[in-house]
């Protein structure tokens, strides 16, 4: 059958055929080996794809077993280990309510900031050893030195005494 126009108004079946150029409605295919395809709208169910280059995605739910990014800006962060090393951590709110009195006497006691320790409603009580205080105002009701020493306006140290009358006496010792 040779034809330049032929129009077949029902059907028409071919055990094979060679067709350089098709163009169709509708095509329905069990089997297809298509090298390439330019497609405007996708709607799959289920796709196999080994490699993916994209613009632009936008994932409702997205599940994988490794995740590699480049940079990323994440809302909310749920995570199970995160490395205090890769973080660079400037500023952390801590929650010491998990912490019992136990934990910071043993703390205290072994960094020898406080000898005999005593914990009790909130408070530290105990002897401060080995200890400079740095600070605008020292408040006490007794401090007991055997050397308490004053730096004058004139820049010169002065050590301060009391006599058994109560009086007090300063030299630049």
């Amino acid at each position: 059958l040779k034809s330049d126009n032929i129009t077949i108004n029902k059907k028409l079946t071919a055990a094979e055929a060679d067709i350089e150029n098709l163009q169709t409605t509708k095509l329905d295919a069990s089997i297809a080996d298509i090298t390439y395809a330019t497609i405007t709208d996708l709607n799959a169910t289920n796709i196999n794809v080994n490699n993916l280059e994209a613009a632009y995605g936008d994932f409702k739910v997205l599940a994988t077993d490794k995740f590699s990014a480049l940079e990323a800006d994440i809302n909310d962060l749920d995570t199970n280990k995160l490395s205090a090393n890769e973080a660079d951590l400037k500023y952390a709110n801590i929650d010491f309510t998990n912490i019992g009195s136990a934990a910071i006497e043993e703390f205290f006691s072994k960094s020898g900031m406080i000898e005999n320790i005593v914990v009790g409603d909130g408070t530290i009580a105990g002897k401060l050893v080995g200890v400079t205080i740095s600070g605008d105002s020292i408040e006490a009701n007794t401090i007991k030195a055997d050397k308490l020493v004053v730096l004058g306006d004139d820049g010169l140290y002065y050590k301060l005494n009391v006599n058994a009358l109560g009086e007090a006496t300063a030299s630049s010792d």
